[in-house]
C-alpha cells in the first residue's frame, strides 16, 4: 500500500476515533478514567491476536524496550488527550493534538542531530500559532484566554510525537507486527494502570452493564483504532517519520467535517459550535496547522 495513502487512511481513522471518544465519554462512561480503563484493554486484543499467527522473535532487551517504550509515550499522550476530550470540542484537541510533527521535527534535531531550514522553522511557528487559534475560547466580547486544557493538549502531544519517533527507531530493527505488538501491550499499560481507584473498579463494573456505550467504545478503540494504528505503522515503516505525521497531521480537516456533521440540528450527536465565526475561526486555524506541519517536512 502506498503509504500516502495509509497516512490519509490513519487521519481519517482517528478523527473517527476522536469523535466516539467524546461521545462515550460525554454520554456514557461514568468518568473519564474509567474510560482510559477499557481504552487501554481493549488494545491488547488487536496487538496479541495477530502474534498468534507470526508469532515473537527474538530480539535485544534495548529493541524490546524502544518497542515498549513507544507504546508507553503513545498510552501517556492518550490520557492527556481523554482528560482533554471531556472538557474541549472534538475537533479543538483533534487539531491540537496534531501538532505532534512539530515535536517530532524538534526530536529529530536535538536527538538524531538532524537539520532544519529557515523556511520549517517558520513552518513550526505557523503549526503552534494554529494551535493557538483554534484553542481559544470565544467570548461575547472576543477571544478569551486559553486556558488550562490548552497546555495539556500540547504535553499530549509532545509524548505522540516522541512515540512516533520511538516506533520509527523500533521499525528499523524490527519486524512490523512485533513492534505494533510490543507498543501495543506499552500503550495499554498507563491508560488500564495509571487510573485505578476503587470509584473506578466500581463504575468499570456499572460501565459494563451499559450495552450501548460499550459497544461504541469496543468499535472505537477494538475497532477502528486498531486499523487507524495499522495504516499509521505502515506509513512510518515505508517513509520518513516527519513526512508520515505531516501527511497525517490531515486528521483535523476531517475531524471538523466529523463534527460539524454530528452536530447538525436534524442529527445532533453532538454540540460542537456552528455559527459562522467559530466556522471560520477554526477553518483558518485548521489550514494554519496543515500548512504549518506540511511545510516542515515539505519545504
Amino acid at each position: 500500500m502506498d503509504w500516502i495513502l495509509a497516512a490519509i487512511a490513519s487521519a481519517i481513522g482517528f478523527a473517527g476515533v476522536g469523535i466516539l471518544d467524546k461521545i462515550v465519554i460525554e454520554r456514557h462512561s461514568p468518568s473519564p478514567r474509567t474510560f482510559m480503563i477499557f481504552a487501554g484493554a481493549l488494545q491488547l486484543p488487536g496487538s496479541l491476536i495477530p502474534m498468534a499467527f507470526v508469532g515473537f522473535e527474538s530480539y535485544s532487551a534495548i529493541n524490546i524496550l524502544i518497542a515498549g517504550g513507544s507504546g508507553v509515550l503513545i498510552g501517556v499522550s492518550l490520557l492527556l488527550m481523554f482528560l482533554a476530550l471531556r472538557y474541549q470540542d472534538a475537533s479543538v484537541v483533534a487539531s491540537v493534538y496534531q501538532t505532534a510533527p512539530v515535536f517530532v521535527a524538534i526530536i529529530a534535531v536535538i536527538f538524531l542531530k538532524e537539520s532544519l531550514t529557515v523556511l520549517q522553522w517558520i513552518a513550526i511557528l505557523l503549526t503552534v500559532a494554529g494551535a493557538v487559534l483554534i484553542s481559544l475560547k470565544r467570548t461575547g466580547v472576543g477571544f478569551g484566554s486559553l486556558g488550562v486544557w490548552f497546555f495539556v493538549m500540547i504535553a499530549a502531544s509532545v509524548f505522540f510525537g516522541a512515540g512516533l519517533s520511538l516506533t520509527k527507531a523500533a521499525l528499523n530493527e524490527m519486524s512490523f507486527w512485533n513492534v505494533f505488538a510490543y507498543r501495543g501491550i506499552g500503550t495499554a499499560i498507563p491508560l488500564m494502570l495509571l487510573p485505578i481507584t476503587r470509584d473506578t473498579i466500581k463504575e468499570s463494573l456499572l460501565f459494563v452493564k451499559n450495552l450501548k456505550g460499550l459497544s461504541i467504545v469496543i468499535f472505537s478503540e477494538a475497532i477502528l483504532a486498531f486499523a487507524a494504528l495499522w495504516f499509521t505503522t505502515i506509513a512510518i515503516d515505508n517513509s520518513p517519520v516527519a513526512l508520515a505525521t505531516a501527511i497525517m497531521s490531515t486528521r483535523p480537516l476531517f475531524a471538523v467535517i466529523f463534527g460539524a456533521i454530528l452536530s447538525l440540528n436534524y442529527i445532533r450527536v453532538l454540540d460542537e459550535p456552528l455559527d459562522r465565526s467559530s466556522i471560520t475561526q477554526r477553518s483558518f486555524a485548521v489550514v494554519m496547522i496543515i500548512v504549518g506541519v506540511s511545510g516542515i517536512s515539505l519545504l
